[in-house]
């Protein structure tokens, strides 16, 4: 029995979809047109041809294809499998139809309409009398008296009316997409399906506010009307809320917002519960039921105190007085708009007005109940003084769009205030006194501990000051503290990491926001500076600058807070500027073996001791284009004489601010110092032979200075002694270069900045060839 019951389940279900599979095979035209089916052709088609763009007569053949229908509202789709699409021959006498001038049509009349509204609504979730109200709306289009021979829409097929689909369904808020070729057999014809309309309608204080919004393909007119609760689809008794006006749009989208300032007219005529009816034009509706609260007879909102404290906060105490109401039915859901008008006169004048919307209100106002509301601080300005402040404040603004309704209109007129303060302004100076990073010089990745100091010189205290700890434009830490007068406070320690190469400004603000009336803010902020390094040296070990001259620059960024201006208050606008700052070492270095005064081998002379050799060593020089000072005897001396020049630009660019601002990180950089320039020795094979520490003879830690050998005592073959600065070289060396390198390292500079020379002595010859030779080296 079991088997029997699974069986016929199956047949069953391949019954039903072969009966499915039937009718897409039936055209939808078949119920008016019963000769007509897929495959049938004609030769006589009046209307306008879409892919011709004219209105022509052509022969036909009807084909069926898939319309897809996609709903932009919630994503769903429906789909009509025996679409009817009419081919037709571009030509008269073209012996094929082209498949890709077809076109959906469907029958002019009410019934056919209406299958084709249903197949294109199939599952889609509307109230049964929304969904009968938007079917009736569509198929009055059949009896449209514009649809005539001429219109893009009309067609004549072998004497029968129809209407072209992607033209009509325009009146249900559709719109035609594209076709998509499946296979030579398969076609769609894919649509989009607009949204349906949407409505917020609420009753409040008296009014009545509707927010609608409708989408749409095409010109249609837009109707917002009110009715009996339950009435629809009865729309015989309504009442319009846009005095009688349709919105006429083409608009995609097209959005309106009214305001029924006094809704008992509506409830007179309709009842305290309405439906409020948004129609997109096309019959799709959206309905909400809205009820209209009775209105009291009394409702009155009277300020009763205005009040300012110590920290000159303005408070304005009012009561209701009236019957009792749900606050939620008279008042916005905003709130009671409450404003103050205050004009400040002293040392500096001003005005200020405070608008706030109360919102604590209970659910039910009751008569007698007191509010006191918060409408803001007073700014009396940052100038030391008396100030008078002079304060006139309403309760429930009458002027305001969103104001609580008020019964009768006359309560409207108690609802001012006023009433004046005096305040002293005591002289307040918040001075950062001072920073420090410890250490100020960290690799990257290290830490530095950040400490400071910060007094408050006034006669008050001053409550939880901010105070904030920078790098550059990045907060690093924020504290509130409290500033007993004339007391000095620390900040930190703060640990800080350096992630960034180079000298960063750390500075340390007292009040960045500038809340206390300072008499002084240039002096609110202090600096310091904590250099970052990669942790790299150079080593001094190797040079591969080949030349005798050297060039180096640092730059590097530095930011400073200034202020720019001061706002009418008084407060300060505080910018941040970076500055770009450089340093430049150059080196000189000059071999002189003296060699180049010219001497007379045959008649020597004793001041020719510097310079024996010159006779042979000029010729030999100029033949070889050398610079004779250049080349010497093995045995004989020379000398070497360096000249550096440093210079920076630092902190010669700090932003002028005002109020003395920017404030200066500090400090000093400079060039070599003594003990910074060292000279070695290489023999002809580049063998290590010495290092000398050169001493400076002219000129001082920036700028232009003179580094040379020095000086030592050195004795003649005759015994004679004689003092210079001269480094000798080996009496048994052969001819060829020996090389001489010269490092200058300036560890006082930004940047450790570091140079090198490379400078080379020729060998030509011994001591023992020139006959004037009077010395030997010890």
């Amino acid at each position: 029995m079991k088997y029997k019951i699974i069986l016929a389940v199956f047949l069953l279900s391949l019954f039903s979809s072969t009966v499915a599979s039937a009718d897409d095979q039936t055209p939808m035209l078949k119920d008016y047109i019963n000769e007509w089916d897929y495959g049938t052709d004609g030769k006589f088609l009046q209307g306008y041809i879409p892919a011709l763009d004219e209105n022509v007569l052509r022969p036909w053949q009807l084909s069926r294809w898939t319309a897809i229908f996609n709903f932009s509202g919630d994503s769903t789709t429906s789909r009509i499998n025996n679409y009817d699409v009419f081919n037709v021959k571009k030509n008269i006498g073209d012996p094929d139809f082209d498949k890709e001038n077809g076109f959906g049509l469907v029958y002019k009349s009410p019934d056919a309409l209406g299958e084709l509204f249903d197949a294109i609504m199939n599952g889609q979730s509307v109230t049964s009398k929304q969904r009968a109200y938007f079917r009736e709306a569509f198929i009055k289009n059949a009896d449209d008296e514009d649809f005539l021979p001429g219109h893009p829409y009309f067609y004549q097929v072998e004497l029968n009316e129809l209407l072209r689909i992607p033209g009509i369904v325009q009146r249900m808020g559709i719109s035609f997409k594209e076709t998509k070729k499946i296979s030579e057999s398969n076609r769609q014809a894919i649509y989009e399906v607009t949204k349906w309309p949407e409505i917020k309608a609420k009753a409040n204080n008296g009014k009545l506010k509707v927010d609608i919004q409708t989408y749409g393909v095409a010109d249609r007119d837009v109707r917002i009307v009110a009715t009996s609760k339950g009435a629809f689809p009865n729309l015989k008794n309504v009442v319009s809320l846009n005095e009688g006006r349709l919105i006429h749009t083409s608009d995609p989208v097209q959005s309106a917002s009214l305001i029924i300032d006094d809704y008992e007219s509506l409830a007179e005529a309709l009842g305290r519960d309405i439906d409020v009816i948004v129609d997109d034009g096309y019959g799709r509706t959206a309905i909400q039921t809205v009820h209209l609260p009775e209105m009291p007879k009394e409702m009155d909102y009277i300020p009763t105190k205005l009040t300012l404290t110590e920290g000159r906060q303005l408070w304005l105490k009012w009561k209701y007085v009236g019957e009792d109401f749900n606050a939620g039915d008279y008042i916005d859901g905003r709130g009671i708009p409450d404003i103050a008008t205050v004009k400040v006169s002293g040392p500096e004048n001003s005005q200020q007005t405070f608008q706030e919307m109360f919102s604590g209100l209970p659910e039910t106002m009751k008569n007698g109940q007191e509010f006191n509301h918060y409408l803001g601080k007073v700014e009396v300005g940052r100038t030391p003084g008396k100030y008078k402040i002079k304060v006139n404040a309403f309760v429930n603004n009458p002027n305001h769009q969103s104001r609580a309704l008020e019964v009768p209109v006359e309560a409207y007129k108690n609802n001012e205030i006023e009433d004046e303060f005096e305040v002293e302004l005591q002289e307040i100076d918040l001075v950062a006194l001072s920073i420090t990073a410890s250490p100020s010089r960290i690799k990257r990745g290290d830490s530095s501990n950040i400490t400071a100091k910060v007094i408050n010189r006034s006669q008050e205290d001053q409550k939880q000051v901010l105070i904030r700890i920078s790098a550059g434009k990045d907060t690093i830490y924020e504290v509130k503290k409290d500033m007993p007068a004339n007391k000095e406070i620390s900040v930190g320690p703060v640990k800080w990491t350096g992630r960034e190469i180079g000298l960063h400004n750390i500075t340390i603000h007292v009040d960045p926001e500038a809340v206390v009336p300072d008499v002084n803010e240039g002096n609110n902020i202090a600096s310091t500076g904590c250099m970052v390094s990669s942790g790299e040296t150079t080593s001094d070990s190797s040079c591969s600058n080949n030349k005798s001259t050297a060039n180096v620059t640092s730059k590097w960024t530095v930011t400073y807070p200034y202020i720019v201006r001061i706002l009418p208050i008084s407060r300060p606008v505080w910018e941040y500027e970076d500055v770009l700052y450089h340093e430049t070492l150059s080196v000189s270095t000059e071999i002189n073996t003296r060699q180049g005064i010219a001497t007379d081998k045959n008649n020597p002379k004793e001041s020719d001791r510097h310079s024996r050799g010159s006779w042979a060593i000029i010729p030999y020089a100029k033949e070889k284009g050398l610079n004779p000072n250049e080349v010497t005897r093995a045995g004989y001396g020379y000398e070497l004489k360096v000249t550096t020049n440093y210079y920076t630009n630092w902190e010669k660019l700090v932003p002028k601010g005002l109020k003395g601002t920017a404030e200066k990180i500090g400090g000093t950089y400079s060039g070599p110092k003594p003990g910074e320039v060292i000279a070695k020795f290489y023999d002809r094979k580049g063998n290590y032979i010495e290092t000398v520490t050169l001493e400076r003879t002219s000129g001082g830690n920036t700028g232009a200075a003179t580094w040379e050998l020095p000086i030592k005592e050195h004795t003649m073959i005759t015994g004679e002694t004689y003092r210079d600065r001269k480094i000798f070289t080996d009496k048994d060396w052969s001819d060829g270069d020996v090389t001489v390198k010269v490092y200058v390292r300036a560890e006082d500079s930004y940047g450790d900045i570091y140079a090198c020379t490379t400078s080379k002595v020729r060998i030509f010859g011994s001591m023992f060839e020139d006959s004037q030779n009077v010395r030997q080296r010890y």
